[in-house]
C-alpha cells in the first residue's frame, strides 16, 4: 500500500478518502488530527494485523531486549545521583562568585532519544 499526502497539507476530502480506499473521518475525528499529514488508515486493525503486530513485537524482543526493571532502577538511581552532583556543584560555583544559596541556580538533568522514549536495551548509554 502507497500512501500519497494531499497537496499543500490541507485536510484530506471525502472525495479523496473514498478515492484511495481509507475511511473518511467523522468531524469528531477530523478536530482532533496529529500531525501535519493525515493518517495513512483511520481503519480498525484486522485480526491478521494484531497477530502481525504480536509477531513483530515477539520478534523484536528476541533481537532488542528491553532493559529489566533492575536495569530501569539503576539507570533512575544513576540520573538522580548526577543531579545531585551538578546541584552540589552548581550550589559551590555560586557560592565562590558572592552569591547565597537562595540566589543560585539550579539544574534539572533532561534525557533524551531512546531512554525518553522507553525503548532502551541492557548496556545501551543515555542521552
Amino acid at each position: 500500500m502507497s500512501f500519497t499526502p494531499p497537496e499543500g497539507g490541507h485536510a484530506t476530502s471525502a472525495a479523496s478518502t473514498a478515492s484511495t480506499g481509507h475511511s473518511t473521518p467523522n468531524a469528531k475525528e477530523s478536530e482532533r488530527r496529529f500531525g501535519v499529514t493525515p493518517p495513512a488508515s483511520l481503519q480498525e486493525p484486522t485480526e491478521a494485523d494484531l497477530a502481525v503486530s504480536e509477531q513483530l513485537k515477539q520478534d523484536l524482543e528476541l533481537d532488542f531486549p528491553r532493559e529489566t526493571a533492575e536495569g530501569l532502577a539503576h539507570r533512575e538511581q544513576v540520573l538522580e545521583e548526577l543531579e545531585r552532583i551538578v546541584s552540589e556543584w552548581i550550589l559551590e560555583e555560586g557560592r565562590s562568585q558572592g552569591l547565597s544559596d537562595e540566589t543560585s541556580f539550579t539544574a534539572k538533568i533532561v534525557t533524551l532519544g531512546s531512554y525518553r522514549l522507553g525503548v532502551v536495551q541492557p548496556g545501551s548509554d543515555m542521552d
